[in-house]
């Protein structure tokens, strides 16, 4: 279910998990999330690891058989274990 829906709405990022979707009278809304393994820092280079998800971000995406599509997509975040430094992963989907 959750590969039709990817591809339908026509997105290629494979580390966007869907969820759940539903209709809000106005509007679809998708609920997903953003997760791979952890980078390393961008800062010292050293390996980060998970930390937890973002507050979802609205975004607005095409409209789909009449109604507007709004994805809530929670990104992960990352913590480097030497540096402490902070990072979101990134898509893109989103600028």
């Amino acid at each position: 279910m959750e590969l039709f829906i990817t591809k339908l709405l026509g997105i290629e990022d494979q580390n966007i998990k869907i969820d759940n979707l539903f209709d809000a009278g106005t509007h679809k809304e998708i609920l997903a999330h953003l997760d791979y393994d952890a980078p390393p820092c961008p800062a010292c280079k050293g390996q980060m690891a998970k930390y937890d998800f973002q507050k979802p971000s609205k975004i607005p995406y095409l409209e789909t058989a009449g109604y507007k599509t709004l994805i809530r997509l929670k990104k992960r975040r990352f913590r480097c274990k030497g540096c402490r430094k902070m990072a979101v992963a990134e898509t893109s989907l989103v600028q």
